[in-house]
């Protein structure tokens, strides 16, 4: 029977020892790595694949206090709103009524953020070509009008959703009739009409 030298047996723990620390140091980078990803997976907007994380994503942006994540999303969803750009090949042009209203809802209170946090900020990144930066309200009630129309032809039920949704909007976010003053168009008319329709809300 051979007999193990003291050297040996000590080797060979400092061996396990070292092994052991490397194993478990190379699970935490692991850990940590899969741990960033998924705190960056609610910043990442091209991590989106359907309608439900659409909706997911606009719902964590518009409820968010982080304010780099406030303004760095608000570009992107001027782009996905009125330049029909799309995320992981959806399109806003893609979504149904419902889903539309439910994202210009929440754009809306991403835009009273903005307003809030960064009150020159829409000033700040709009050019020539560009201005829907600081329209983004007035705007997105239009569309909010235009959409709700369509819908209170075809589903009575989510008709009257829609308008109990805009009463919320009016009162929250404190929306006056001015904001769609600069609105051009034939169908400004029948918008102070279907805006003015809510004066109760207030």
């Amino acid at each position: 029977m051979k007999k193990f030298n003291i050297d040996s047996i000590i080797f060979i723990l400092i061996g396990l020892i070292i092994g052991t620390a490397i194993t478990l140091s190379v699970m935490l980078v692991i850990n940590n790595k899969k741990e960033e990803k998924i705190d960056n997976k609610e910043l990442e907007f091209t991590a989106i694949k359907d309608n439900e994380e659409i909706d997911e994503y606009f719902d964590r942006l518009s409820t968010s206090e982080d304010k780099n994540v406030i303004k760095s999303g608000f570009v992107k969803v001027v782009d996905f709103l009125f330049y029909d750009e799309p995320i992981k090949g959806k399109k806003f042009s893609d979504l149904k009524e419902s889903a539309k209203l439910k994202i210009i809802k929440a754009a809306l209170y991403l835009d009273n953020k903005i307003d809030k946090y960064f009150p020159d900020y829409k000033e700040s990144i709009s050019t020539k070509s560009k201005d829907m930066y600081t329209k983004v309200k007035s705007k997105s009630v239009e569309l909010y009008y235009k959409l709700s129309d369509k819908l209170c032809s075809n589903h009575e039920d989510l008709c009257d959703t829609a308008r109990e949704e805009f009463q919320k909007l009016k009162t929250t976010l404190k929306l006056s009739i001015d904001l769609i003053k600069d609105i051009g168009g034939d169908g400004i008319d029948s918008l102070k009409k279907w805006y003015e329709s809510f004066r109760e809300s207030y």
